[in-house]
């Protein structure tokens, strides 16, 4: 979004307008914001997106969003993570994060089933091998359900399913409902402060990144401490601090 532009949508979303202004307002789609911001002669307001009757913007922007969730978890190892806060502004934070778990949840089930099914010939044409095979210290074959849960909140990129799917044997079921779990805080996370950025609102803002450094921290730290990473692996770097 153009710093120097206040973006105003309809109460039924049916258009949106973008004001040049030096001093942006944040986005709604609230009939009384938008009653206090009639276009005026002074203001450079410009009908940016009309959408045909019958058809809502957010009907069109949804599947959208989400098959784009989808396809950046398939095709690592891009992100969707820049676009959530502007779903965040246009959908609400709430229902924004939840979409991106549904992309992202979809395309992970989608990648743990190639590699499970089909191993490294096919795995290959989507990631880098050398990249997937670095997880596999921090997989165990016997990989537990809730190990999987913490593993997934610090682990955001998706070659952690491929990994998951080639080197351990946890079963497709447990490895859904642990994915859909685990993915859940970062993305509320990343959605509320995306749409407090966007809002301006920095205070909330600076909270909600101060929750997510300590979290990932936290649970980083207590992964590699309490049997995440295997054993020996953990024994290595521990004589290699020591020394």
């Amino acid at each position: 979004l153009h710093a120097d532009l206040t973006f105003l949508v309809s109460p039924d979303d049916s258009f949106i307008i973008a004001y040049s202004s030096s001093k942006p307002d944040k986005i709604t789609d609230e009939p009384a914001d938008l009653a206090n911001f009639p276009p005026l002669p002074s203001a450079n307001s410009t009908l940016c997106n009309e959408v045909p009757g019958g058809i809502s913007l957010k009907g069109i922007l949804l599947p959208t969003f989400i098959s784009l969730a989808f396809l950046v978890v398939v095709v690592a190892p891009l992100t969707i993570i820049p676009l959530i806060p502007v779903a965040s502004v246009v959908f609400g934070p709430f229902w924004a994060g939840l979409y991106t778990i549904i992309g992202w949840f979809l395309g992970s089930v989608v990648d743990f089933v190639i590699a499970r099914e089909f191993g490294k010939p096919l795995l290959k044409k989507f990631v880098s091998l050398k990249t997937v095979e670095k997880y596999e210290n921090y997989i165990s074959r016997e990989m537990e359900f809730w190990w999987v849960v913490l593993l997934r909140i610090i682990v955001q990129v998706d070659i952690l399913s491929y990994a998951l799917g080639l080197f351990s044997r946890i079963p497709l079921w447990k490895f859904s409902l642990a994915t859909f779990i685990g993915m859940a805080p970062m993305a509320f996370i990343i959605s509320y402060a995306g749409e407090a950025l966007l809002q301006r609102e920095f205070k909330n803002f600076v909270i909600l990144a101060i929750v997510f450094i300590v979290l990932f921290s936290a649970l980083s730290y207590f992964y590699y401490k309490k049997g995440g990473v295997r054993e020996e692996i953990r024994e290595e770097k521990e004589e290699e601090d020591y020394e």
